[in-house]
């Protein structure tokens, strides 16, 4: 199979993702269906997405569907909540952990090593996930928060979040310090894949549903906390002192959003600790 198309969903869901983080809700259209859509159909052709896959993903766009603009049918009135929590979420996750199997993403990269004393990872074009992570981030923006303090006065937390999350994995021996250019190409397949995909997805989907509708309930605080946990023990698969950064600085991701109301600042902080990560430590961690 040519993978030069296959890149095409990344260059549509930069273009759309960064359209709705413009956007304000009232100008949230039926239209940010079409890509998905449209590339779930090549996906399909092309041979990435079995049936039952792509039939999750077509119920999961029925139901954002539904979520963002349910005030248009009568029977919807009232259920938006009944649609995210019974399901949107669990969609969302039985998508993202590949519970219906059937999605052959195609292999960019291979036992790609960055560092001599770091693990070795692949690199592959997740057409799933970037399809989950534009459904989810609709999903948001038809019930934005409303804005609370400029962006501006979160950022002092950045570099406070970086120095306790890599202070914490150099002292637990999760990383160590390793400056380096890993090269222009791998760099960028790297971080539009991570950007677009890793971050926007988790960020939507801890920050925007799950801390949102908890913040809701219980307070910042509690909120913000109970939302870092559960987005550190999704991370098990690389282990516990994974699942303990990973919560820490969901803490900071979590309060970007909080504080701010804007989910791009929380992804902006998310990819801040990856990139510097990828750059100035052995990424994605020691072997």
């Amino acid at each position: 199979m040519n993978q030069l198309p296959l890149l095409y969903p990344l260059i549509f869901f930069a273009v759309v993702a960064l359209g709705l983080a413009c956007a304000s809700v009232e100008r949230l259209r039926v239209w940010v269906f079409a890509p998905v859509l449209a590339l779930l159909a090549v996906g399909v052709v092309l041979g990435v997405f079995a049936w039952l896959p792509a039939l999750a993903i077509a119920l999961l766009a029925a139901a954002v569907y539904g979520y963002a603009f349910g005030e248009r049918f009568a029977f919807l009135n009232g259920r938006a909540c009944l649609l995210l929590n019974w399901l949107i979420v669990p969609l969302s996750l039985a998508i993202g952990f590949r519970a219906f199997g059937g999605v052959a993403n195609p292999l960019l990269l291979e036992a790609v090593q960055v560092s001599e004393a770091a693990r070795s990872f692949d690199l592959s074009l997740s057409w799933d996930k970037a399809l989950l992570a534009l459904l989810l981030w609709t999903t948001v923006m038809a019930r934005a928060n409303e804005l609370r303090v400029s962006a501006l006065r979160s950022l002092w937390l950045l570099p406070l979040m970086l120095a306790v999350v890599f202070t914490l994995g150099v002292l637990s021996g999760y990383v160590a310090a390793d400056l380096k250019w890993p090269g222009l190409t791998l760099l960028l397949l790297w971080g539009l894949s991570n950007l677009l995909i890793t971050c926007v997805l988790e960020e939507a989907f801890f920050r925007g549903i799950i801390q949102r509708q908890l913040v809701a309930r219980w307070g910042m605080w509690i909120g913000v906390l109970v939302a870092s946990l559960i987005f550190g023990i999704a991370h098990l698969g690389g282990g516990w002192l994974f699942v303990m950064l990973a919560t820490v600085a969901g803490v900071f991701y979590g309060l970007a959003y909080a504080r701010s109301g804007r989910l791009w600042l929380a992804v902006l902080f998310h990819f801040a600790v990856n990139l510097t990560n990828f750059i100035a430590f052995t990424y994605p961690a020691l072997a």
